[in-house]
């Protein structure tokens, strides 16, 4: 009879154990996108040692998994695999169905041109236009506005790998990409010709990153909560600012800070 009664304690008490873990506990997925997100790096990448560090200022942990972004979009979407997804970057469709975070940190997305690629010191885009260059693009990335109205002639490519190497063979005379990105990429696939890429000053969009909780979570208002309240604490005791020392990104904390003066 003993027996009988704990095994029916233990059921009863199962499932409100469950719901404290979950509610302290954050399941999330990603994908490989270095240096913002790399599941080679001991700390997943910058965002990831971010929205980590935000969430342990909440008292709250995170398990991370890493997909493909299609799959991993969709799963987050549609089932309740994971809680939320990053990171993201906002739309409307998204956030029908997510409760999104606070800026966590943009794509600094611009252009880069081959060194032998002659520009006057005023060039803009419009000059572009009238200049007939070739622009080099990534199949699928949804690029800044401006590039649609300079209506330049594209190549199209399935990789921002691809994409450096037409700018390198000078297929194209520039091409669109983000500035960390791609500092990655001429650091691990074309080691000793990185003079032969230059970028081009300003970039042409800050395109912000978030975290996405959806909305059918269990305690999604309350965990999209935690980490905006975790973001801002990590910001007020220079955690947010070490982290990003750290993976080298301090010289955007600094153009920040000039274009804020």
């Amino acid at each position: 009879m003993r027996i009988g009664l704990l095994f029916i304690l233990v059921l009863m008490l199962n499932p409100v154990n469950k719901l404290l873990a979950d509610e302290h506990r954050v399941s999330l997925v990603t994908t490989h996108y270095p240096p913002y997100l790399n599941v080679n790096d001991p700390a997943g990448g910058v965002l990831t040692e971010l929205i980590r560090a935000a969430f342990e200022r909440s008292n709250m942990t995170i398990d991370v998994s890493w997909l493909a972004f299609d799959r991993a979009l969709k799963l987050t979407q549609k089932t309740d695999h994971y809680d939320g997804i990053f990171s993201l970057w906002y739309t409307q469709e998204r956030a029908d169905w997510a409760y999104y975070s606070d800026p966590i940190l943009p794509n600094v997305v611009g252009l880069f041109t081959h060194k032998d690629m002659q520009l006057p010191a005023y060039w803009n885009l419009k000059y572009l236009k009238l200049s007939a260059k070739t622009l080099g693009v990534v199949k699928g990335y949804l690029n800044p506005i401006e590039l649609k109205s300079a209506a330049l002639k594209t190549h199209v490519v399935n990789s921002d790998v691809n994409n450096l190497k037409a700018l390198l063979t000078k297929k194209v005379d520039l091409i669109v990409i983000d500035k960390m990105v791609a500092d990655t990429l001429i650091k691990q696939y074309f080691k000793g010709q990185s003079a032969n890429f230059v970028w081009l000053e300003p970039p042409l969009e800050y395109k912000m990153q978030y975290l996405a909780i959806a909305k059918n979570a269990p305690f999604a208002k309350a965990k999209i909560a935690a980490f905006n309240q975790g973001l801002k604490q990590l910001k007020l005791d220079g955690g947010y600012q070490r982290i990003m020392k750290n993976h080298g990104f301090d010289w955007l904390l600094l153009s920040e800070q000039n274009n804020n003066e």
